[in-house]
């Protein structure tokens, strides 16, 4: 039982060392927790102290067991809030880009979604629930304004070569015309032409 009471001291003494510690990150608080566990099932595995520090021992391995949970209880809390604050400020800005979405002002709108999409980027993760949606959203709003950009401006280049079809025929047509002396009808001509 003493034998027992000093391993169980010196586990004490190596959860208090891993709780001096507080993780920053997920990886950090899961490799924690892997060697809490770890330490734990070795205390299952130890007999019972003497009588007397039993209770005692046990009280400073729990409380210091205790003190590890609620600290990675606090973190994931506060990962979970600032994660939902990602969410916010996403949705946020789902609901700019589909403001933006029916514009026909090329420039400006096609600058304001791409200042939108960068800022998308420098927001952190949000709950993986919600990922998918909101950037399907997000992608949806913006997608519709560059294929309505895209389908306008094809038809932009259509219109223009049909012009200038149109213009190379009429130029064609002044080069056959056989002019007379009279400048008079001339002009006039070449203001039909016009």
């Amino acid at each position: 039982q003493e034998q027992n009471l000093l391993a169980k001291t010196g586990l004490c003494e190596q959860v208090e060392e891993l709780i001096s510690t507080i993780p920053n990150d997920m990886k950090g608080w899961q490799d924690q927790t892997n060697k809490m566990n770890e330490l734990f099932n070795v205390w299952k595995s130890i007999g019972r102290a003497p009588k007397k520090e039993n209770v005692e021992i046990w009280d400073r391995f729990k409380g210091s067991m205790n003190t590890f949970y609620t600290n990675k209880k606090e973190f994931l809390n506060s990962i979970k809030q600032e994660q939902m604050n990602n969410y916010n400020l996403k949705v946020d800005l789902c609901v700019e880009a589909e403001n933006l979405k029916d514009s026909t002002d090329w420039k400006k709108t096609t600058q304001d979604l791409i200042r939108l999409q960068q800022d998308w980027k420098k927001i952190g993760p949000i709950p993986r629930k919600h990922s998918d949606k909101i950037w399907k959203r997000f992608r949806a709003a913006c997608d519709e304004f560059f294929n309505n950009k895209s389908s306008h401006f094809s038809s932009v280049h259509e219109n223009e070569q049909q012009n200038m079809e149109k213009k190379l025929e009429i130029i064609e047509n002044i080069k056959k015309h056989k002019f007379t002396a009279d400048k008079a009808k001339n002009l006039d001509l070449l203001k039909d032409f016009q």
